[in-house]
């Protein structure tokens, strides 16, 4: 029995190309496949940076440790017992007034300079400076009345002297010769040999009446008569006076005498001392 046109089942309709289904998956890969290719360069150009940002990092590193080298330097010299030492000072009394500068050579422990400047630069570096202050006992020691001697302002003196061979050769050089003059060094005037009795020799100062002696303590008038020889002193207060016992500075005068004053002029006061230490060289 034929079936009827409602009962009949539609034949299935055939599509020409590829099933949708098909074209929605390609398309969503072609999307997948753009994206993988832009992460793909991305990775290639971040590769192809780390080298350059690794260089630069390394770079920056080695300029900050030359510049860590160049400021800190190789360790600078400690001024030790021995060594050399060039130094740069001012002394300063406790007023603030500098008495003292300049620059000068040591050797550290030698003695040479006064016991507490020496053991504060002990152990500084080169390059140091240091500001102290230094009591007497480390620096000039206590004021010593003791030191002050009164001196008359008007000496005399024998024309005539009477001395050794011996002692007239040491000073001269050479033996003595009958009426020669004599330069003599620290005199003011020269000496005339008049007579040789070995062992001894007579000569006469030739000093000049009324002669002028100009000295960094003063200045002396010379009186000469036949047998002696005056000589008066106007003192220059704060002169120094240079002798065999040391030297002494004028500190007063009365008319008849000046004080001398053996003590250092720095004796009994406390001293503050600014220092740089220009270079050590090792002993």
């Amino acid at each position: 029995m034929a079936k009827t046109k409602k009962q009949r089942r539609p034949e299935k309709k055939v599509v020409k190309g590829r099933p949708r289904k098909e074209k929605v998956i390609e398309k969503i890969a072609k999307i997948d496949k753009r994206k993988e290719i832009e992460l793909k360069k991305e990775l290639e150009m971040q590769s192809r940076g780390f080298p350059f940002l690794y260089a630069a990092a390394i770079l920056v590193l080695v300029a900050i440790l030359g510049a860590v080298l160049i400021f800190s330097g190789p360790e600078k010299p400690v001024v030790k017992k021995g060594d050399t030492v060039l130094v740069q000072y001012t002394g300063e009394l406790e007023d603030g007034t500098v008495f003292d500068s300049g620059n000068f050579t040591f050797t550290a422990g030698s003695g040479r300079v006064i016991s507490g400047f020496d053991e504060a630069v002990t152990g500084m570096r080169e390059g140091e400076t240091k500001r102290f202050t230094l009591a007497p006992d480390k620096a000039y020691g206590e004021y010593n009345p003791q030191l002050l001697m009164d001196v008359p302002l008007t000496q005399e003196l024998n024309r005539t002297v009477n001395t050794t061979m011996e002692l007239f050769n040491l000073t001269m050089g050479e033996f003595p010769v009958l009426n020669k003059v004599y330069e003599v060094e620290g005199m003011s005037w020269p000496i005339k040999v008049v007579k040789i009795e070995d062992p001894y020799v007579i000569f006469t100062q030739e000093a000049e009446d009324g002669q002028v002696i100009h000295t960094s303590y003063g200045t002396s008038v010379v009186n000469v008569t036949e047998d002696k020889i005056k000589i008066t002193l106007t003192p220059i207060i704060g002169g120094l006076v240079r002798t065999v016992a040391g030297n002494g500075r004028v500190v007063s005068e009365n008319g008849t005498h000046m004080t001398l004053d053996f003590n250092h002029e720095l004796a009994g006061k406390n001293l503050t001392f600014t220092v740089t230490v220009l270079k050590v060289v090792s002993g």
